[in-house]
C-alpha cells in the first residue's frame, strides 16, 4: 500500500512538472494539446497551483487552459462544469480564507468556452464589478482582484455581449468610481465589445498611456486614448 501511495505522488509530481514546462515554454494552442493529453482532473489540480505561480506567463497559459479542460469535461457531463463553478465562487468568499487570485479570471475564461455555464453564471460573474451597497451581493471588494473580475466580464463580453447588455447601466455607474487604469481599460473593453458609449470616456482621451493585456491568448499592449476614443464615438453614430 505505501509502494503505491509513492508511486501515486511520484506521478501526479511528475505531470505537475510537465504541465508547468508546458505553459512556460509552449504558445496557444499547443499547450492546450499537451494539456488534454493528461488526466484532465489531475490537470485541473496542477493548473490551480499554476495560478500561484510567480511567472505571468504561467498564470495566465493556466487560465486559458482551464476553459479549454473545463470545457471538456462539461461535454461529457454538465454537472462537472457546474460543480468546478462553484469550486470557484467558494474560493471567492470570505469564508475560503485566501485571496482566491486568478480566480476571476478563470471563470470569466470558463463562462466564455462553456456555454450551459454561460447561461446559468452569467449573472453572478457580472455582479463582481458591480457594487449594489449589499452584503450579499457577489462584488470584489478588494481593488487588485477586482482587476481580475473587470477582465473576466471583458473577456465574457467579447463571446457573449447579449448576456451583458442588460447591465449596461450598473457597469456605467461602476466604471463612474473606479481609478485603476488596468480596471478602467478593461471597462472600456467592456463597453467596446457592447458598442456602448460613455461620457467618462472623454476625459480620458488624454491619456496617452500603454498597458500590457493578455488578450486573445498572448500578451499585448493597448492604448487607454485609442480604446476610449473608439467608446466615445459610439454616442457619435
Amino acid at each position: 500500500m505505501r509502494g503505491f501511495f509513492y508511486f501515486f505522488m511520484n506521478r501526479t509530481s511528475e505531470i505537475k512538472k510537465n504541465i508547468i514546462k508546458l505553459l512556460r515554454e509552449k504558445d496557444y494552442p499547443d499547450y492546450i494539446e499537451g494539456l488534454v493529453s493528461f488526466p484532465l482532473k489531475k490537470v485541473i489540480g496542477c493548473l490551480f497551483s499554476a495560478l500561484l505561480n510567480s511567472d505571468e506567463r504561467i498564470r495566465w497559459h493556466a487560465v486559458a487552459g482551464f476553459g479549454e479542460v473545463v470545457n471538456i469535461l462539461s461535454e461529457d457531463d454538465p454537472e462537472q462544469g457546474r460543480i468546478f463553478v462553484r469550486r470557484l465562487l467558494w474560493m471567492l468568499c470570505d469564508e475560503s480564507g485566501g485571496i482566491a487570485w486568478g480566480v476571476p479570471e478563470v471563470m470569466g475564461e470558463v463562462l466564455s468556452k462553456v456555454d450551459i455555464l454561460a447561461q446559468e453564471y452569467s449573472s453572478i460573474l457580472i455582479h463582481q464589478i458591480i457594487d449594489l451597497g449589499d452584503k450579499t451581493d457577489n462584488f470584489i471588494e478588494f481593488e487588485p482582484l477586482r482587476r481580475g473580475g473587470y477582465w473576466a466580464v471583458a473577456r465574457f463580453s467579447k463571446s457573449y455581449p447579449k448576456l451583458v447588455r442588460g447591465y449596461e447601466t450598473e457597469i456605467l455607474r461602476s466604471l463612474d468610481g473606479e481609478k485603476d487604469p488596468f480596471i478602467i481599460l478593461m471597462g472600456l473593453f467592456i463597453l467596446n465589445n457592447l458598442n456602448i458609449s460613455w461620457e467618462g470616456a472623454r476625459d480620458l482621451i488624454r491619456i496617452d498611456k500603454n498597458l500590457q493585456v493578455f488578450w486573445d491568448y498572448r500578451f499585448q499592449e493597448f492604448n487607454i486614448k485609442q480604446i476610449a476614443s473608439k467608446v466615445l464615438n459610439y454616442s457619435r453614430r
